[in-house]
C-alpha cells in the first residue's frame, strides 16, 4: 500500500561500470556521468551542467536570496563560473545559496560531494567500501552493504534519542556528511571548506536589520515563483518571523498549524494571531496513530533512528489533501544557530573543544564509550578545532553542525514521505549576519523582533509562546547556572541527575 513512500524523494549515486545498476528499488531516473552514476527518485530535482571538464549535479531545491535568483540553471552556470576560477570564488557563492540540497562536483582530476548550508538534505556514504557510495537514505547504504547495526547503536536507538551522535548512524561503516565539510571521491575523505576567516563584529543597526529582511522577503518571493507555498504556524518567534516575510504574498499561502492533541496550547495563539492579521490558518491534527504498513516503510527509510511519534506526524502530513504534495512547505527551524542556544542554557561552558563535553550536550548515554567515541571522530575528521573555527563560537558552530545538521536533517527525511520542506534561515551568508551581532543582542532575540517589525508589524500584536512564560522570575537564570554546575561533573554523575531532574 505504501511501497511508493520507500525511499521516496531519495538518491544513490555509485561508481559507473562496477556495482552502478544496484538501484535500491525500479523506477528511479539514472542519470549518466563521468564516473558516477546518479539513481534518482521520480519526485527529487535534479539539474545538471558543465563547462569543458567541470561538470556539477544538484539534487533537490537551490534558490539564492543574496543576488535574486530563483532559476537553478542559472546557478549551476554561476557555479561553473566560480568554479574555474578558484575554489575560494566557488565556495564564496555558495554562501549565498539557500534551499535544501546535494551537489556533485566533478572536474580537472577530481571529485567532491557537499551539502547546503546547514544540511537540511540528507548526504550519507559507505566509509567502508572501496567504491564510493552516497545516498539519500542511509538504509540504501546499509542493504547494499549488507551491513548491520552495532551494539552501541542499539543502545541509542533504545533510549529514543532524537537523533544519532556525531556523524553516526546504526550502521558503523555508513556516515552522515555533516554542515560545512565536503566530501572527496573515491577516498571518502572530509574537509572543512567553512568558515574561511574570522567572523566580523556587527552592531545591530537599522541597516542590518533591513539587510537581514531582505533576504527573508527574497526567499519568499523566489519560492514562490517556482511552486506554490504553504506555512507551518508554531506560537513561537522564529515561525512568527516566516510568518512576516510572507505579508506580500499572504493571499497565496496555505497557513496551517499542527496539533497532536485537543490540549494542544499553541492552537489558541496561532489561532488569535492569524484573526489579527486577516489571514486564514488550517488545523493539521496530527494524532491519528499510523498502521503497521505505514510505520514499515517509514522506519526502513530512517534505518529505525525516528521516534514513534514522528511516524505519526509524517502519517498524518502524507494524509492529508491539502497543500498538495507538490507544494513547497516553509520551516522555521535553523534560526537557533543564531540565538544562542547552548550558550543560554548553560553557564561555565569551556571555551575549548572538548569532545566529552559535546557528549554531554547531546545528554544521551553521553558517558558510554560510543557516545564519547563519536563525537572524538567528529571532532577528528571535521577539524573541529579553535584554529579552524577563527573567531566563531564553539557551541554555535557545534549547534550548527551537530544538533541542526543530524537532528533537522533526519526530521526533514522523515517527512519527504509526506512533502518538501524548506527553511527560510537556511542560508550561510544569513547565517553569517545574524552571528555577527553581539551576543546579549542575539541572546535577547532583539533583531528577530525588529526584523520582524521591519517586514510586517503587526505579526508582534500577539505574544510570542505565551503558554512558555515562567511564573516564577529569575527562573530562567536559576536554571541555567544549575544546568551549567551540572554540566561540569563527571559524565556518569551528569547523567544520574539529568534523568532525575527529567523525572521531577
Amino acid at each position: 500500500m505504501y511501497e511508493d513512500l520507500t525511499y521516496r524523494r531519495g538518491f544513490l549515486l555509485l561508481e559507473a561500470g562496477r556495482d552502478a545498476d544496484r538501484s535500491p528499488i525500479g523506477g528511479w531516473d539514472v542519470v549518466p556521468l563521468d564516473r558516477y552514476r546518479l539513481h534518482a527518485h521520480p519526485k527529487l530535482r535534479h539539474a545538471g551542467a558543465e563547462d569543458g571538464d567541470d561538470r556539477l549535479l544538484l539534487l533537490g531545491r537551490v534558490f539564492d536570496p543574496i543576488n535574486g535568483v530563483a532559476d537553478a540553471d542559472a546557478i549551476l552556470d554561476t557555479l561553473l563560473d566560480r568554479l574555474a576560477a578558484s575554489d575560494e570564488r566557488f565556495f564564496d557563492y555558495l554562501d549565498c545559496l539557500s534551499g535544501r540540497f546535494v551537489l556533485f562536483v566533478e572536474g580537472d582530476g577530481r571529485a567532491f560531494a557537499l551539502g547546503d548550508a546547514t544540511g537540511n538534505r540528507a548526504l550519507f556514504y559507505d566509509d567502508d567500501s572501496a567504491d564510493p557510495r552516497l545516498a539519500s537514505h542511509p538504509g540504501i547504504l546499509a542493504g547494499i552493504g549488507g551491513y548491520e547495526r552495532t551494539d552501541g547503536a542499539e543502545t541509542i536507538l533504545d533510549v529514543e534519542a532524537p537523533w544519532f551522535p556525531g556523524a553516526a548512524t546504526p550502521y558503523s561503516e555508513v556516515k552522515l556528511l555533516t554542515p560545512n565539510t565536503l566530501l572527496s571521491l573515491p577516498d571518502a575523505e572530509v574537509t572543512r571548506f567553512f568558515p574561511r576567516e574570522p567572523l566580523p563584529s556587527n552592531p545591530l543597526t537599522d541597516g542590518l536589520v533591513a539587510e537581514v529582511a531582505d533576504i527573508f522577503e527574497t526567499s519568499v518571493e523566489l519560492l514562490g515563483r517556482e511552486a506554490d507555498l504553504s506555512l507551518s504556524l508554531s506560537a513561537g518567534l522564529d515561525s512568527r518571523v516566516s510568518l512576516a516575510a510572507t505579508r506580500d504574498v499572504s493571499d497565496e499561502v496555505y497557513y496551517n498549524t499542527w496539533m497532536t492533541g485537543e490540549a494542544d496550547k499553541e492552537v489558541e495563539t496561532v489561532t488569535e494571531l492569524c484573526e489579527r492579521l486577516g489571514i486564514e490558518c488550517a488545523l493539521t491534527d496530527l494524532s491519528e496513530e499510523p498502521d503497521d504498513e505505514f510505520l514499515e516503510v517509514f522506519m526502513r527509510n530512517t534505518a529505525g533512528m525516528s521516534r514513534w511519534n514522528r511516524a505519526r506526524n509524517a502519517y498524518n502530513l502524507h494524509r492529508r489533501d491539502a497543500p498538495g504534495e507538490d507544494a513547497v512547505e516553509i520551516r522555521s527551524n535553523v534560526s537557533e544557530i543564531a540565538r544562542t542556544f547552548y550558550r543560554d542554557r548553560f553557564t561555565f561552558l569551556p571555551d575549548e573543544v572538548r569532545a566529552e563535553t559535546f557528549a554531554k550536550l547531546y545528554a544521551y548515554e553521553a558517558g558510554s564509550d560510543y557516545v564519547q567515541g563519536k563525537y572524538e571522530e567528529f571532532v577528528d575528521r571535521t577539524d573541529f578545532s579553535e584554529e579552524n573555527i577563527f573567531n566563531y563560537d564553539i557551541y554555535d558552530l557545534f549547534y550548527w553542525e551537530c544538533r541542526i545538521g543530524c537532528w533537522l536533517s533526519l526530521w526533514l527525511l522523515e517527512t519527504s514521505i509526506a512533502q518538501e520542506e524548506v527553511s527560510l534561515f537556511n542560508n550561510r551568508r544569513l547565517l553569517k549576519k545574524m552571528l555577527s551581532v553581539p551576543y546579549e543582542k542575539r541572546r535577547s532575540d532583539e533583531l528577530f523582533h525588529r526584523v520582524i517589525r521591519e517586514l510586517w508589524p503587526e505579526c508582534l500584536n500577539v505574544p510570542i509562546n505565551p503558554h512558555k512564560e515562567s511564573s516564577f522570575e529569575g527562573m530562567d537564570r536559576l536554571d541555567r547556572f544549575l544546568s551549567g554546575a551540572i554540566l561540569r561533573a563527571p559524565a556518569p554523575a551528569y547523567m544520574k541527575i539529568r534523568k532525575m531532574r527529567r523525572s521531577i
